[in-house]
């Protein structure tokens, strides 16, 4: 079949059988799991035509970005494992600047007593090219002084943290329906932490460069890289919380590029001197991209225990897929796996279809639903005198702001196959790491995490308990590793649990930090 023939049919059989490309992401290794053991990277090849056969319509959603364009590179062998003695170059620049420039006075809307100190602006990351990431910073005001630095990235590649994150997360302000204004949100993290959301890499968010080919390719090298640069120079930027202890959090594909991150600060670290040191302390993972291969089974595990695949499906792509992936049999159980499951929400198993009898795409439907907080952010972060206040470059802010810049995923040459190795070398360091999951994500599933860490073969010494938002109501479940490694699920959340079950995470994190998770005798805070 021709590639543009290929384009057309797949564009109608989105629109009359809304075919989810979720299912088909399994196929990063379709012979590979607690199954077998994994093929050649070849032998996923002739599955590059079926994606894009069953792919649906791309939006710009952060999960949707892990699916229509870092799968594919993974199936086509794209990916690399990562070097841990890496240590890229991170200068402290000539002139950091001065933390009250950034001090935003007021936001438009904003509410009085949001309990934090607000700055915004731009850290250099590459003087010669001019690279800059822009930032959101929120100093808690209450009982500050022992509250530790939670830094944020969001997935995607090339979603903004700023925007989905600080303003439809876990901030301290929350943008109102219809983008027009703030309001001070009750669950934000700031009770109990500092938060810093960057924009990362250039080409998201308000992040820009002044080298037009910075936004021809990226890599989870560079990116880790600028990223290193980034917390060097904002700490310059802001030396009073040099000394602060730090932790990394992010969702999604931050999974990835938070593990890569945290080791770039540890081989510095090993390199500095003590007083220039910065004090990692954790990693905090959401439903995070671990694992090529497991998060591939642990998908097609989570569809079938739900009940959305059949026995007979499920041994029918066992058996045709198991031992050769290039034959027709296996091909045919896959699409029509991917047909079986199409009415379905795979960010929110629990989200009630929305299905329009003028709509020909569920997907649609079901985003116009979910989505249209997302549409507020956008609105919000996109008015002039919100930038203005945020001190965003005029001359360099995008033409219409995004949560999610599709060209930086689409530009994406060099990802890592797999974040265990950095884990587990992490872990040696005494960097501790929680991974929480809503269990009732199927784009990155507790399925896939539970595999991805049953394959680091950690030490369990706290077994599986549940834990509580408060006396009798069980925010979830959780277990915890000898080796610091803890998992937590969160019950009802889909793959933004900030999002959808607020409230729990907070206590959630809060237990993390406090180191309450893993007293069976406490039941929530």
């Amino acid at each position: 079949m021709r590639l543009s023939r290929l384009f057309t049919r797949s564009k109608r059989l989105r629109l009359q059988k809304n075919v989810p490309l979720f299912f088909l992401s399994l196929l990063t290794s379709p012979c590979s799991s607690h199954f077998a053991s994994s093929p050649p990277m070849d032998t996923l090849l002739p599955f590059i035509p079926l994606l894009l056969f069953l792919s649906p319509v791309s939006s710009v959603h952060p999960g949707r970005l892990i699916l229509d364009f870092i799968t594919p590179k993974l199936i086509a062998g794209n990916a690399r494992p990562w070097n841990l003695t890496l240590l890229p170059d991170a200068p402290v620049i000539a002139n950091p600047g001065w933390k009250d420039a950034d001090h935003i006075a007021a936001l438009p809307g904003q509410p009085p007593h949001s309990g934090a100190r607000l700055y915004s602006g731009y850290i250099t990351v590459d003087e010669k090219a001019g690279r800059h990431f822009f930032y959101f910073f929120a100093e808690a005001h209450n009982n500050s002084t022992a509250f530790p630095l939670i830094l944020w990235l969001s997935g995607g590649p090339g979603c903004s943290s700023v925007g989905a994150g600080a303003f439809h997360g876990h901030g301290p302000l929350l943008v109102s329906q219809g983008g027009k204004s703030v309001v001070k949100s009750h669950y934000s993290w700031i009770n109990f932490a500092h938060l810093l959301y960057v924009d990362s890499a250039v080409g998201t968010g308000f992040s820009y460069s002044d080298t037009p080919s910075d936004y021809q390719i990226y890599s989870d090298t560079s990116v880790a890289a600028d990223n290193l640069r980034f917390v060097v120079n904002w700490l310059a930027r802001f030396p009073d919380h040099a000394n602060r202890d730090i932790y990394l959090g992010g969702d999604g594909y931050a999974g990835n590029l938070i593990p890569q991150l945290a080791q770039f600060i540890l081989n510095r670290n090993n390199a500095m001197p003590r007083p220039v040191k910065i004090h990692l302390k954790g990693l905090l993972l959401g439903n995070p991209l671990l694992d090529a291969i497991e998060d591939r089974w642990g998908l097609f595990d989570t569809l079938w225990s739900h009940g959305m695949v059949s026995q007979r499906m499920h041994d029918a792509i066992k058996k045709e897929c198991l031992l050769n992936a290039r034959n027709q049999g296996c091909m045919a159980a896959i699409e029509k796996g991917g047909r079986v499951v199409a009415p379905l929400y795979m960010f929110d198993l629990t989200a009630v279809v929305c299905i329009d009898k003028n709509l020909t795409d569920t997907w649609l439907s079901v985003d116009e639903y979910y989505e249209c907080r997302e549409r507020d952010v956008a609105a919000y972060l996109g008015l002039p005198e919100v930038q203005l206040a945020l001190h965003v470059n005029p001359a360099k802010a995008p033409k219409k702001w995004t949560q999610c810049n599709t060209e930086v995923a689409k530009a994406y040459g060099d990802i890592t196959d797999s974040a265990l190795p950095i884990l587990k070398n992490l872990l040696l360091h005494n960097i501790s790491v929680l991974v929480y999951s809503g269990d009732a994500d199927a784009v990155v599933p507790a399925m896939s995490s539970r595999l991805s860490i049953k394959k680091m073969r950690l030490s369990k010494t706290i077994p599986w308990h549940a834990w509580y938002t408060s006396s009798i109501e069980a925010g979830g479940f959780s277990e915890g590793y000898t080796e610091g490694l803890s998992f937590a699920t969160v019950r009802g959340a889909g793959h933004f649990v900030a999002k959808t079950k607020g409230p729990q995470l907070q206590v959630l994190l809060k237990l993390h930090l406090n180191g309450s998770l893993g007293n069976l005798s406490i039941p929530g805070i």
